[in-house]
């Protein structure tokens, strides 16, 4: 078999181990995660992928492959989407979207992201500029989360704060905009947080000295 093949392959032992329940941190789900980042990053570098399953009984789950940002390797991500197995109730995706309205975002309507012990918005992410470049005219933001403890697993929320982020505001948009981002916990009294869903029309407004 080829890295995509493989791919796929060991995406089916993840799949069947989230549907076991038992099976999640467990030494056979870490190795079938371990395993699929090995062929997908042999297959092409930097690409991303994330798992939203079902938020009731019998409802769809959904696999997003994507590309960060990177136009360049769409072709690569549309190609390995349809080598995906087929699977009754599983929808694929090969960038990702915005997931609400606008119109929602703003009034906090949206549902919140459901995480094993974390839940949160993606109204409630807001954002600061710590840097900007100049040749891409992108800035380096630090977004504030509440709840966010100070001993907080930076790797494992920086990972669910990403994918939140760029379903606020869909992949192309974030990476139009941000080349990089860090995480802090939401502190009351800071008066320069900006809405995430705010950021494109920040960007327009943005005057630099």
């Amino acid at each position: 078999m080829n890295h995509k093949e493989f791919f796929w392959h060991w995406f089916l032992m993840f799949l069947q181990l989230m549907h076991r329940n038992d099976g999640v941190r467990s030494k056979k789900y870490l190795k079938a995660i371990e395993k699929m980042n090995f062929h997908l990053d042999a297959y092409c570098p930097e690409l991303g992928y994330f798992y939203a399953p079902p938020k009731f009984n019998g409802g769809l789950h959904e696999f997003t492959v994507y590309s960060r940002g990177d136009r360049t390797k769409l072709l690569k991500v549309q190609e390995l989407v349809r080598a995906a197995p087929k699977i009754n109730g599983l929808d694929y995706y090969w960038q990702v979207l915005p997931k609400y309205d606008y119109e929602d975002l703003c009034s906090g309507t949206d549902a919140p992201f459901e995480f094993e012990d974390f839940s949160i918005k993606g109204s409630d992410l807001m954002f600061t500029v710590v840097d900007y470049d100049d040749a891409t005219g992108k800035i380096g933001i630090i977004i504030h989360v509440a709840g966010l403890a100070k001993d907080y697993d930076e790797d494992l929320y920086q990972e669910r704060i990403y994918t939140v982020a760029l379903q606020v505001l869909g992949e192309f948009a974030f990476y139009a905009h941000v080349f990089s981002f860090g995480l802090a916990p939401l502190e009351e009294g800071n008066d320069d947080l900006i809405y995430l869903y705010d950021l494109p029309f920040f960007m327009t407004t943005l005057e630099l000295d």
